[in-house]
């Protein structure tokens, strides 16, 4: 009985090109996902959660302000 003490051979260049498709997959669809927030006040472009609801960056401001000095 033999033993195969060979160490296997790796096509680096094939590994990269898979390991960027992985990358490039992976992020296109959070990007894509974030830009199609849409702020539920004025309908602009939301960046995300702010006070429990999607908000711009305008409308994420004014309800900061306006709920620092109703408070």
């Amino acid at each position: 009985m033999q033993t195969d003490h060979r160490v296997p051979t790796t096509n680096t260049a094939a590994m990269r090109q898979q390991h960027r498709k992985r990358s490039v997959s992976s992020v296109n669809p959070r990007k894509r996902d974030r830009h199609d927030l849409i702020c539920v006040v004025c309908h602009a472009p939301a960046m995300g959660y702010n006070f429990d609801q999607i908000t711009c960056e305008s409308c994420k401001a004014f309800f900061r302000r306006n709920a620092l000095t109703n408070a």
